[in-house]
């Protein structure tokens, strides 16, 4: 391999590593790559259990190729193929039953994330309607008060004591 494309290849994994560290905040580096290219994964991703094989080209690359090297190297953790042509955009690559895993986890991260919002959004219509309530509450005291059908408890009461500016003597 000639300079030209090892430098194609470095690049690649440096963008790669940079775009899953922003998208996902967690620590990318570049894998350890000795002169056969098969000491470890292309890069090593913090807490992901994929093994990346990362492949550049002007045209197409090897894409089983690259997965077969990717089984055979791996250290128990997923193969995946990180794939791009010069000018497109990168394509991921990894065997159907790890894809299945995959997107079975993804969908009870979904669910579970659609349980929590409408817990959510059941606890917030409860607190609403808890203040609907209240103030349903005092608003019928208020109207009782002026009717006088009511009479107002001595917490409702001004208190002609109370120094405050307007005189009103209601307490806070």
């Amino acid at each position: 391999m000639g300079k030209a494309s090892r430098d194609k290849g470095r690049r690649f994994e440096q963008q790669i590593a940079r775009e899953l560290r922003e998208r996902l905040g967690i620590d990318v580096k570049r894998g350890q790559q000795g002169r056969s290219g098969s000491d470890g994964a292309d890069i090593e991703a913090e807490g992901l259990p994929y093994w990346f094989e990362l492949k550049v080209a002007a045209r197409a690359p090897n894409i089983l190729g690259a997965m077969r090297q990717a089984v055979e190297a791996t250290d128990g953790r997923t193969p995946v193929v990180i794939s791009k042509r010069d000018r497109e955009d990168p394509l991921v690559t990894m065997q159907w039953e790890a894809w299945l895993d995959l997107i079975h986890r993804t969908s009870l991260i979904w669910e579970a994330a659609q349980t929590m919002i409408k817990a959510q959004n059941m606890m917030q219509i409860k607190q609403l309607e808890q203040v609907r309530d209240g103030l349903v509450d005092i608003l019928e005291i208020d109207e009782g008060v002026a009717s006088g059908e009511v009479t107002p408890s001595p917490n409702y009461l001004p208190d002609p004591d109370l120094d405050d500016d307007d005189g009103g003597g209601v307490p806070h």
